[in-house]
């Protein structure tokens, strides 16, 4: 973000969110301008108007009649000024509300947009803090334009239309100060900007840093780093207390300044008031009434001046988001997008070619043909290309040239959205919500009954451990499952995915947590559950895939080796090397 201030940009983030509760706004508006009138502009003018009565020598019975009827006015004016202000809080209440929701469902819907890779550049607790920022930001904007702003508006024209009824010249005294005032205090908010934008780096800093020792707080324990942590994050915060110190140092000289600014007023204007009355130009009542809007008016004024800081400080929080709004995403669905409808669930690889974006090249001229309804099993050494090749087909990635197939159709005609719902897909290291298990496995499928779930579970072998827990399918698995071990979270993703019951079933390294006997099991249930779908299974342990009706070898990008177990081990080849190397089914 440069040195500007984009209100401009900030405002048409907002706009949209704001439009369908724009008659909310001009009402709360409209209600807080009465309220400020009636309790900052006539108010004081009323006791004008009571000191000088009480002030005269005489009290005649139409001077008390006169008294009382100012008492009475006085009294209803305030009980309006109550029902004004209670209406505007009120209407900013039920907007404010609205348009907040809005602007959060809006900042999750641009940032959700962007690809699995995306997200995997950026820290999670940066992307929350962000997201935070820009919400109450909008809050900040908000109060101050309809309250502090306005404010100061409603006072300012108010004080002097008022005084100069009385004297054009205290008039002109409030203009010229006002003009210099906020002249000056503006100048001192520009030149925070940079200060403000240092300040909230170091706040998305600080966030995801926290955000990410937490996260990895099993890393922590187990290699009793926590004093390296402590120091890891102490330089962080420092950077912070830096920022924190310089902000609040330059809001200390500020209000200094502004301070003395603001005597200034107090001496010119009371003065000036108590010299016109020496000469005789306007009545004590005056005087009175001038204290009075030099002290609001001064409150004001120093409201506007520190609402100009919070706006330039919301701005930047804005601004901050905004370019994440801003950036390009890098995976696009079409324009005109097509269904695709499985009906067999072929698989094909045409003339791909795809390198990471460090020029890491993966795959040149990949072409892979896969069956229909065909069970085939990916294996190679790490880095081969095998999780490329799901990543690719689900899309968390995008090929440099060629093509993707199902069915005869190319994925990227299709959306992402439904191209997912079309594949089941079960990673290595599944990630669960902090929810119940329940809701774990039901993501799979929104409106499966209990029943289903349990059936899931059964097939996954996790059923029997769920009804051990006081709370059965109740039961919270905490943050991304630390609650459950690793070969539970597995077999949890798997129901899920049983559950989903998608055309295309995709396991990568789906059972590598699970115990021989448990795999075992699970095997025979995946068996049932492959029939009539294609299934891409990936593993190092070989024996998990040596019932697939098709096994292909992967080496740098490459297919090396392509049959049936069977078959390679009759080839002698690399898989035969590879089975040989095998302690109890582990590739070593």
């Amino acid at each position: 973000m440069d040195k500007n201030i984009h209100f401009k940009k900030t405002f048409s983030y907002f706009w949209p969110a704001i439009k369908p509760n724009i008659r909310l706004v001009i009402l709360d508006w409209v209600f807080h301008i009465f309220g400020m009138v009636a309790s900052y502009v006539i108010t004081p003018l009323y006791f004008q108007k009571i000191v000088d009565n009480i002030s005269t020598n005489t009290k005649t019975p139409e001077e008390i009649k006169a008294l009382v009827y100012l008492i009475i006015v006085l009294f209803i004016v305030r009980i309006f000024r109550t029902i004004f202000s209670a209406s505007a809080f009120y209407f900013m209440s039920k907007c404010l509300s609205d348009i907040q929701q809005r602007l959060s469902l809006d900042a999750f819907n641009r940032i959700s947009k962007h690809s699995y890779k995306f997200f995997a550049d950026n820290f999670s607790g940066s992307l929350i803090a962000k997201t935070r920022r820009y919400n109450r930001a909008f809050q900040t904007i908000y109060e101050a334009i309809t309250g502090r702003l306005t404010f100061f508006v409603v006072v300012l024209v108010g004080t002097i239309a008022t005084l100069g009824v009385f004297d054009i010249r205290l008039a002109g005294v409030f203009v010229v100060w006002s003009i210099v005032f906020l002249a000056l205090s503006f100048g001192f908010a520009k030149n925070k900007v940079p200060i403000n934008k240092t300040k909230a780096a170091a706040d998305t800093k600080v966030t995801a840093t926290l955000s990410d020792i937490i996260i990895n707080i099993l890393n922590v324990k187990i290699f009793s780093s926590s004093e390296r942590e402590l120091d890891r994050y102490k330089k962080i915060t420092d950077t912070e207390r830096v920022s924190i110190y310089k902000f609040w140092k330059y809001n200390a000289y500020t209000d200094l300044r502004q301070g003395m600014i603001v005597s200034l007023l107090f001496l010119f204007g009371i003065g000036y008031a108590v010299l016109l009355w020496y000469r005789g130009d306007i009545t004590i009542g005056v005087v009175v009434l001038v204290i009075t809007y030099v002290q609001t008016l001064a409150r004001s004024i120093w409201d506007v001046a520190n609402s100009y800081n919070y706006l330039i400080e919301a701005i930047s929080d804005t601004n901050e988001i905004i370019e994440l709004f801003e950036t390009e995403v890098d995976i696009k669905d079409p324009e005109h997008p097509e269904m695709i409808n499985v009906t067999d669930g072929s698989i094909e690889f045409v003339n791909v070619d795809f390198r990471y974006k460090d020029g890491q090249n993966v795959f040149d001229d990949l072409n892979l043909k896969i069956k229909g309804k065909s069970k085939v099993g990916l294996v190679g050494y790490s880095g081969g290309g095998k999780t490329t090749i799901t990543n690719l087909l689900l899309r968390f990635m995008d090929i440099d040239s060629g093509d993707i197939l199902i069915d005869g159709k190319s994925i990227y005609k299709t959306t992402q959205d439904q191209l997912r719902k079309l594949i089941s897909y079960v990673p290595q290291d599944p990630q669960l919500f902090h929810r119940s298990l329940y809701e774990n496995i039901s993501y799979g499928k929104a409106d499966a009954d209990m029943e289903e779930v349990i059936r899931a579970a059964k097939l996954a072998k996790i059923h029997d451990f769920i009804m051990t827990l006081p709370q059965g399918y109740d039961t919270t698995v905490g943050e991304r499952g630390i609650k459950l071990s690793g070969g539970q979270r597995q077999r949890v993703a798997i129901a899920r995915a049983i559950l989903e019951n998608a055309p295309i079933f995709i396991l990568d390294e789906a059972t590598s947590s699970l115990d021989s006997e448990t795999e075992k099991d699970i095997q025979d249930a995946l068996e049932e559950v492959m029939k009539d779908r294609t299934s891409i299974v990936i593993a190092h342990r070989l024996s998990t895939i040596k019932s697939m009706d098709r096994i292909i070898v992967l080496e740098e990008g490459k297919i090396i080796e392509d049959g049936s177990h069977t078959k390679l081990l009759r080839n002698k080849d690399v898989y035969h090397k590879l089975w040989q190397h095998q302690s109890h089914g582990i590739l070593e």
